[in-house]
């Protein structure tokens, strides 16, 4: 009897900032049943290791450097939808942050194409958790703004111009290469040098390292450390009133997970995506 091919739906999925235990239990149910993934630069390989059995397709995407052009991306999205019932498109952090879910989104219902977007963990909600760090607290910080360090055209400094961090966190995705930009921007609107600001890299693995100081030190501190992208930039009183020493590291909780710990989380995950 002639098996019916289903009708093929991509999948626009949200791999949270790199530990595979932030993913969503539907993220999980959809990688391990792909018959492609199209993933981003920035997906770490332990969520990349959910999609058992897919054809994985890198179309990585940096800031300053070659990146998959999104024209090429849609025809990828197009083709794989073509010959596969089951595509995920993989997306780092959140799909609906700062990133271009919005054009592939308009070109999915262009072509027809049946599709779906699940959500994931943000780099800022994951490095607020990991970190301590709340991003509003009453009578500190009253709202978030959420800004990328660079667009299609380079450096993207305009919204900074205008921007005073009085009772407010800013929260710069992909901002790192243009530090010294952006804090020249920032202290010529009109805001102290002594606004404290921090570089946090490596959110959520066991690498992550916040590095703090004041407007005026952030780059030599940087320079000093070697700081390196992928990393956030957190600027804000919140950080004066949350600083680092008070936290513990985030690496020796990661590293002190037992054997028996990792198995059964890896159990509950299994489980849960079966019962999705």
């Amino acid at each position: 009897m002639r098996r019916v091919r289903t009708m093929p739906k991509v999948y626009i999925v949200g791999a949270g900032p790199g530990d595979p235990e932030l993913l969503t239990l539907k993220a999980v149910r959809v990688l391990e049943a792909a018959d492609a993934v199209l993933y981003d630069d920035l997906v770490s390989p332990a969520v990349l290791g959910f999609a058992v059995r897919a054809e994985r397709i890198h179309v990585g995407k940096r800031g300053f450097s070659h990146s998959e052009s999104q024209e090429n991306i849609h025809t990828l999205l197009k083709h794989t939808a073509s010959i596969y019932e089951t595509v995920v498109r993989l997306k780092g952090g959140d799909p609906a942050i700062l990133s271009r879910v919005g054009e592939e989104i308009r070109f999915l219902r262009s072509e027809e194409i049946p599709f779906e977007v699940i959500p994931g963990i943000t780099a800022a909600s994951a490095m607020s958790a990991s970190m301590q760090l709340p991003l509003t607290c009453r009578g500190i910080s009253r709202s978030i703004l959420y800004l990328t360090g660079h667009s299609k055209d380079g450096v993207h400094l305009e919204p900074l111009k205008t921007i005073s961090l009085r009772e407010q966190t800013v929260i710069i995705y992909m901002g790192l290469n243009a530090l010294p930009d952006i804090v020249q921007t920032l202290i010529n609107a009109g805001n102290p040098p002594s606004t404290p600001i921090a570089v946090i890299e490596q959110i959520s693995l066991p690498g992550e390292r916040r590095l703090q100081a004041d407007l005026a030190s952030i780059e030599e501190l940087c320079s000093m450390e070697g700081a390196a992208s992928p990393a956030l930039l957190v600027i804000g009183d919140v950080l004066r009133e949350f600083p680092a020493e008070r936290i513990a590291d985030r690496r020796q909780s990661i590293e002190s997970k037992t054997d028996s710990e990792r198995h059964a989380a890896g159990l509950l995950s299994q489980k849960a995506a079966s019962h999705a």
